[in-house]
């Protein structure tokens, strides 16, 4: 299961890039997964962050961070 978690969080982070023009994809890709990183609660911000970076080149690096405090 652990490989499936992020799934949810590609399909959302495709598609809008599908929703946009090629000059715009990159632009929206990142708002829609710093969005989604904002949305995380603090318990498992640090784990789910890791988990995308660990497994970014899996996921076509679609994944962008937001920096530590």
């Amino acid at each position: 299961m652990a490989d499936h978690e992020l799934g949810a969080a590609t399909y959302a982070i495709r598609a809008v890039i599908k929703s946009v023009s090629k000059m715009d994809a990159i632009r929206v890709a990142e708002l829609e997964c710093r969005w989604q990183q904002a949305q995380l609660s603090e318990t498992i911000r640090e784990l789910v962050l890791s988990d995308q970076q660990n497994r970014n080149p899996k996921f076509n690096n679609l994944f962008f961070y937001v920096a530590s405090d």
